[in-house]
């Protein structure tokens, strides 16, 4: 996808799923690819049936989560959010972050990346492991640019997810931007 040749990748993907079918794993990386090739609606039927086969399965939440986002739907981001918290063990927080999130988003659906911001910036504060590249689509979602490069500018390519940022439909709104394109041709 990020060579310019997503119709490579999608087949390529498809030929790994129909080695390996019923493989969910391989499913969920499979819907990925195709969200990064902007191929919305293929990659909702294999996550839906993810989830559906194993409701606990919180990559395929998240990655409909993320779905979500690349179509702009707000809503049904909030709703995936939830059943990522729902299915988190009880002692991690969850009905605080449930409560949380219901707060934030009753009022104003578009709270939702407050919701998130707060979530990741609590992680990095508290040393935890975070990823730099949802930190920088979540400040792109807030309209933060200037902070989004910031972040992406610190990100080291060995994180692996630099290679995304060419194809990733949450950069977007960075494409113009030169300091964005400096990255690209890194």
């Amino acid at each position: 996808v990020e060579t310019g040749r997503p119709d490579d990748a999608v087949a390529a993907m498809r030929e790994a799923l129909r080695y390996s079918p019923g493989d969910l794993e391989i499913q969920t990386i499979a819907a990925q690819i195709l969200l990064l090739a902007r191929r919305y609606e293929e990659a909702d039927e294999l996550l839906r049936d993810v989830v559906a086969r194993n409701p606990g399965s919180l990559d395929g939440y998240r990655a409909l989560e993320n779905l979500a986002n690349a179509r702009g739907d707000v809503e049904e981001a909030i709703t995936f959010r939830m059943e990522q918290i729902n299915r988190r063990p009880l002692d991690s927080g969850r009905a605080e972050d449930r409560r949380r999130l219901r707060q934030l988003t009753q009022e104003d659906p578009a709270n939702y990346w407050q919701y998130r911001l707060e979530k990741i910036l609590e992680a990095r504060d508290r040393g935890d492991p975070y990823s730099k590249g949802e930190l920088a689509q979540i400040l792109v979602a807030t309209e933060d640019l200037d902070g989004a490069i910031d972040v992406l500018e610190t990100w080291v390519p060995a994180d692996g997810g630099l290679v995304l940022l060419g194809s990733n439909p949450a950069y977007d709104p960075l494409r113009d931007d030169p300091r964005f394109q400096a990255l690209l041709a890194r």
